[in-house]
């Protein structure tokens, strides 16, 4: 049953790296063919305390690696090893300018709000999260996809 859901979950990073960034990849393999991509795929994913946490973390880590093998994506996960470094993390994606920025968990919702808000061109992604304001309010912002799974998978 662990072997499911990890895999569940590599696959839900690869398809959202994917699809987050399938448009670019299109238009842009449809105007230049020929052997090297045309674009190459960043991602960076930030984890809270741990990388090997046995969770969400291991399992960002292992669609990573699955999404560097078989998408051919470059990329890094880090570790913010409190809530107060969530948002240099993110801003270390947004410098480096990888295509996709995932958080890890609904710790980093006001960092995900605070870096999309100022980043509107960027695209972004929270496992189990939300952008949340100061207050802890919800806010859509349409350079984030909120990725939730259901505890059985």
């Amino acid at each position: 049953m662990r072997n499911v859901r990890i895999a569940s979950y590599c696959l839900a990073i690869v398809a959202t790296i994917t699809l987050s960034l399938a448009p670019s990849l299109v238009s842009a393999s449809s105007v230049v063919h020929n052997a090297t991509p045309a674009v190459k795929t960043k991602v960076g994913i930030g984890v809270l305390f741990e990388e090997n946490d046995r969770g969400f973390n291991s399992l960002a880590n292992g669609g990573l690696k699955m999404a560097k093998s078989k998408l051919h994506v470059t990329g890094n996960l880090v570790v913010a090893a409190t809530v107060n470094d969530c948002v240099p993390t993110l801003q270390s994606f947004v410098k480096q300018h990888d295509n996709l920025i995932i958080a890890v968990g609904d710790f980093w919702g006001n960092a995900v709000y605070k870096v999309a808000k100022a980043n509107p061109k960027m695209h972004f992604a929270i496992v189990d999260g939300v952008p949340v304001d100061a207050k802890g309010n919800p806010i859509a912002l349409p350079n984030v996809s909120s990725l939730f799974f259901k505890t059985e998978q």
